[in-house]
């Protein structure tokens, strides 16, 4: 059996080409038209290797619906979503468990270059959703990270903000190009190797000193 792929789409009519790239590289595609659970019904009975949902509004996509989406395969099943919205609607949907969360507009080269990445990615079926920048990584299922190979010891509150932070940057690369856009994305990649680096000595002192830090701090590095 050729492995699937299912699309959930609002606009299904933009995704035929997309659909017929796939099946020539040895893709059995389903699409379906998104909406109501009928929709969801088909994507929990499919057997499909990775779902791609589009979306115009992010809002539409509940954390109900990546769970439904996954299934009884959570972790094995690839889901990306493709809609409009903030970086909080992105790590909603991620922090769900959404696998990419791309804004609309990408070349149908650039989406099918992205999905067979997913697709292709060694220990599959063993993978976590994960946050790859730099030397950080951040595995949102467990809501841990790491930086420079060292797990962080993290507060609720730190975990928040540090993938916040990477989300700022990975939208910074997305959506922006040129000289603003180049001075967005060094500004963001510095505050995100600032406090990165500010987590990982905090770490230490914590398993060092467990009793030195009190419970209740928290680190406000998101103003200017």
């Amino acid at each position: 059996m050729p492995p699937e792929v299912l699309v959930l789409a609002e606009r299904p009519e933009n995704y035929g080409g997309l659909s017929e790239e796939l099946a020539q590289r040895g893709f059995s595609v389903s699409m379906v038209e998104w909406g109501g659970g009928a929709c969801i019904g088909s994507a929990e009975k499919s057997a499909a290797s990775l779902v791609l949902v589009q979306v115009d509004d992010l809002a539409e996509v509940s954390q109900a619906d990546i769970a439904q989406l996954a299934g009884e395969r959570p972790g094995q099943r690839r889901i990306v979503v493709v809609g409009r919205g903030e970086v909080e609607d992105r790590v909603r949907v991620l922090n769900a468990g959404a696998d990419m969360c791309l804004a609309p507009g990408l070349s149908r080269a650039e989406l099918l270059a992205r999905l067979l990445a997913l697709l292709r990615r060694p220990s599959f079926h063993r993978e976590h959703p994960t946050l790859w920048e730099g030397q950080l990584s951040m595995d949102l299922v467990r809501r841990s990270a790491a930086y420079r190979g060292r797990r962080l010891n993290l507060s609720s509150y730190e975990y928040k903000v540090l993938r916040d932070l990477v989300l700022r940057v990975m939208e910074c690369r997305s959506r922006f190009s040129g000289g603003l856009g180049d001075e967005r994305l060094t500004g963001a990649l510095r505050r995100l190797s600032e406090y990165a680096e500010g987590l990982e000595q905090r770490s230490q002192a914590r398993m060092m000193h467990p009793q030195s830090l009190p419970s209740g701090e928290t680190f406000d590095t998101l103003s200017d």
